[in-house]
């Protein structure tokens, strides 16, 4: 009796469920909002129904998922373990089943709480949960998994204590860990719905007391958070979890970690919880942090990936940025030019004119020149005049035809030979604009 989600049976039992209801693939595919070809292929167990649809599934169907994702199926010479028999057929003796018996598998390495959830006895599953004495023995190899789903079978059907169950999975694991990827996405697509904003809260705030031993020998308490902000943030842009992110804004005080955000925004292609998140923060709490020692101007540049200026812009305009011209300078440099002409438009003040005319004069940026000229004193035009590349001649000509010169406070080693290109061009009558 193998314990692995079957697809095939999976559909099938989905199929069972039509039936009874009355409801036809057409009516699910509706509800799903999915096609009738996708819907087909999963009853079929040619493909699998992702978690959200399978989520659902359990919601029109009134049943649990952990129902829904174990059925499996029997071979002909599989016979019912007495631990099944008991939930089937004759719940009244398992009260009289010893603690030490009743968390232990059977002959088939499971645990008679997974008999429980699988055959959806809520009541039954309360019941042994209230007897407060442990149901699965914890040196077992699958002490964790069985927790996890007992944590989410109490989730989803409100039975139960929860906390209880993730404080017996962190003191085990040392952490709030799912082995299971399903059980994982299940858990936290839960965690998302409307009504748990009180148990999303939990999570964010709450520490739990583990026992550890230094070097291995000397035990000590260690407080561990439930679940720390950057494993928050993990799974919020995994699951796209927009309530849950909301929820960690507002129970941090200082959530700034702009650039672990940007590399999950990029690994997960959620630009849409970024703009959430930029939606939420205080630009004047932002320019009051130190960037200096920190990759932030990497993390903006990184955004331009999104395609899409309009999230560059907030986010600088946020304050997420160390050195605005090294900034500019990076993007005159790879030449975006759409982007260092909006922030010129819009945050002209942010940027040193000077260095950007430096930069511009430097990659041969003419057109970026043009723009700059009516922005700069006529001392940053005699610079920019300075600073031309010696056969740049082109552009020398058209500084000075809007005023520049050459002087002695911008007097550069090579000065002379931009005179005597300069020169020798106009003896040679090259108009050349």
């Amino acid at each position: 009796m193998p314990d692995i989600i079957d697809s095939k049976n999976v559909g099938e039992y989905i199929k069972k469920l039509l039936r009874e209801h009355s409801m036809t693939q057409d009516d699910l595919s509706r509800k799903l909002n999915i096609s009738k070809s996708a819907v087909s292929q999963n009853l079929n167990g040619k493909s699998t129904f992702d978690i959200q649809n399978l989520m659902h599934i359990v919601e029109i169907f009134d049943i649990s998922l952990d129902q829904l994702m174990h059925q499996k199926s029997k071979e002909p010479n599989d016979t019912m373990s007495e631990y099944e028999r008991l939930v089937v057929h004759d719940q009244s003796k398992i009260s009289l089943i010893e603690t030490t018996q009743i968390k232990n598998p059977d002959l088939y390495g499971k645990f008679l709480i997974e008999y429980v959830m699988e055959h959806g006895e809520k009541d039954l599953f309360k019941s042994l949960a209230n007897r407060g004495t442990s149901l699965v023995d914890k040196n077992h190899s699958r002490y964790s998994e069985v927790v996890s789903r007992m944590l989410l079978y109490t989730i989803e059907n409100d039975v139960g204590n929860p906390k209880n169950l993730m404080h017996a999975l962190i003191e085990h694991e040392g952490a709030l860990t799912f082995k299971d990827s399903k059980i994982e996405e299940a858990f936290y697509t839960l965690v998302e719905k409307d009504a748990s904003e009180d148990f999303r809260k939990y999570l964010m705030r709450e520490s739990v007391s583990v026992q550890n031993k230094l070097f291995g020998k000397i035990p000590y308490n260690q407080h561990v958070k439930i679940l720390p902000r950057k494993k928050a943030l993990e799974v919020i842009f995994k699951y796209n979890l927009k309530r849950t992110l909301k929820t960690l804004i507002e129970t941090t005080k200082r959530l700034y970690d702009f650039e672990y955000l940007v590399s999950l925004a990029l690994r997960y292609d959620k630009k849409n919880l970024l703009e959430l998140y930029l939606s939420q923060v205080d630009p004047g709490e932002v320019r009051k942090l130190d960037f200096s020692m920190r990759a932030v101007d990497d993390a903006l540049l990184k955004l331009r990936k999104f395609n899409d200026i309009e999230l560059f812009l907030e986010a600088f305009d946020k304050g997420f940025f160390d050195d605005p011209n090294a900034l500019m300078e990076t993007l005159i440099k790879e030449g975006d030019t759409k982007l260092y002409d909006h922030l010129l438009s819009t945050h002209k003040n942010a940027f040193n004119l000077k260095k950007t005319a430096n930069a511009a004069v430097y990659y041969k940026d003419h057109g970026l020149v043009r723009t700059l000229v009516p922005m700069v004193t006529q001392d940053t035009l005699n610079f920019m005049l300075a600073e031309t590349h010696e056969d740049d001649v082109k552009l020398m000509k058209y500084l000075i035809r809007q005023g520049a010169a050459f002087d002695i406070n911008h007097y550069r080693r090579g000065t002379y030979e931009k005179i005597n290109t300069l020169l020798s061009h106009l003896l040679k009558g090259d108009d050349a604009s």
